[in-house]
């Protein structure tokens, strides 16, 4: 696990969010207070703008997409 995604799992942990699966493929069943508040905190944490595009539950439901998501925009805000 790198920094980035160090960081993104304090954020789920922070919000009472315990991913048990070492599988970052396997689905996170969040209700939509946990998934808004995680999107608010990762917004926060790196300092980005997560796009009204990805603010649904079915289009970021693994940890793994919320790791693709924020290096892409951690990536975007470099250039």
């Amino acid at each position: 696990m790198n920094d980035v995604e160090k960081k993104i799992y304090e954020v789920f942990l922070e919000n009472g969010v315990n991913i048990v699966s070492d599988d970052p493929d396997d689905e996170i069943l969040l209700d939509s207070i946990e998934f808004v508040s995680i999107i608010i905190s990762l917004e926060d944490v790196f300092n980005i703008e997560v796009p009204d595009e990805y603010l649904l539950i079915e289009k970021l439901n693994t940890f793994e997409q919320f790791c693709d998501l924020v290096n892409t925009l951690i990536g975007s805000e470099l250039k």
